[in-house]
């Protein structure tokens, strides 16, 4: 109820529109990603974390 009230008050005056718009969007984005991490293909991430492995590998064959 005082959340409903405050957000009223808020936007109906308009005095802090853009925090209440920044807080929605990072809160989608956050959100987003909390999802496609759960949601993501395991064999992709498992690539993904050794990428930088891979990449120091082929450097240290190639100063060799």
């Amino acid at each position: 109820m005082i959340l409903i009230h405050l957000i009223n008050n808020v936007i109906l005056t308009g005095l802090a529109i853009f925090p209440v718009l920044a807080m929605f969007l990072f809160l989608l984005l956050f959100i987003g990603i909390i999802i496609y991490t759960f949601t993501a293909d395991k064999k992709n991430m498992d690539s993904w974390s050794n990428i930088p492995i891979e990449e120091e590998e082929t450097l240290n064959q190639e100063k060799k």
